[in-house]
C-alpha cells in the first residue's frame, strides 16, 4: 500500500532537527506525531513564523478526540508509533514531495536505513519527479493548489496523495491521446504508471 509522507524540520547549518511527522495511507488511515525534542527559541526565524503556528492545527479527522493526549511525544517513540501504524502491511511503499529531507529524517528514526525494519523499502519514491517524469511542463499546482494549512506535516501529506492521483490519472489519460509515440515509448509509460499504482 502506498504511504504519503511529509515531515517539518529545522535546520541549521550542522544539524537537521524533525519536529514532526506524517503519514497518510491510501486507504485514508492517518499518523501525525509531534516532537518533544527540540526548543521553540532555538528554530530559525522561518521555521517560528511559518511553521510552528501549526504544529497543532491540523489532526487525524477520525481521531480527533484521543490524539491531543497522544500525537506529541519524544522522538524516540515515532519508530515504534509508525512501526504499529504499519503492522498490517508487509508491503508499504512511501511517497512524497521533494522527499530528500523528508526520507533522510524518517530513517535516521531506526539509527539509519540499515536498521529499519526488513519489511520497509529501502527508497521513498518522489512525486515531483514523477511529475517531471509522466506530465513534464504541466503546472499542476494549478489543478492541485498547495493546503490552505502549508507547512502542517498532515496537511502536506494529505496534498501529496491528491498530487499522486492528478498525476497518474492525467498522464494515464494523456497517455490514451498520444497516439504518436513509438510503441517501445508507450509500453515504457504504461509500465510506470503500473509501477506507480502500485508503490513499486
Amino acid at each position: 500500500m502506498r504511504y504519503y509522507l511529509d515531515t517539518e524540520f529545522d535546520e541549521a547549518e550542522s544539524t537537521l532537527t524533525l519536529l514532526s511527522l506524517a503519514l497518510r495511507g491510501e486507504d485514508g488511515r492517518e499518523l501525525y506525531l509531534v516532537s518533544t525534542d527540540f526548543s521553540t527559541t532555538l528554530c530559525n526565524p522561518w521555521v517560528r513564523a511559518n511553521v510552528l503556528p501549526h504544529l497543532h492545527s491540523q489532526l487525524p479527522k477520525d481521531h480527533w478526540s484521543e490524539y491531543p493526549a497522544k500525537y506529541v511525544m519524544p522522538k524516540d517513540k515515532f519508530a515504534e508509533q509508525i512501526e504499529l501504524f504499519l503492522c498490517h502491511d508487509g508491503s508499504p511503499s512511501f511517497w512524497g514531495y521533494y522527499s530528500a529531507y523528508d526520507w533522510f529524517l524518517f530513517c535516521r528514526l531506526w539509527g539509519g536505513m540499515l536498521l529499519m525494519p526488513k519489511r520497509f523499502p529501502k527508497v521513498c519514491y518522489d512525486l515531483k519527479q514523477l511529475a517531471d517524469t509522466l506530465r513534464p511542463g504541466v503546472p499542476y499546482k494549478d489543478a492541485c493548489p498547495p493546503p490552505v494549512t502549508a507547512h502542517n506535516a498532515l496537511s502536506d501529506a494529505r496534498w501529496n496523495e491528491t498530487l499522486y492521483n492528478f498525476i497518474v490519472d492525467t498522464a494515464d489519460k494523456q497517455a490514451e491521446r498520444d497516439d504518436h509515440h513509438s510503441p517501445a515509448l508507450q509500453r515504457g509509460v504504461d509500465a510506470f504508471i503500473r509501477n506507480a499504482r502500485r508503490g513499486s
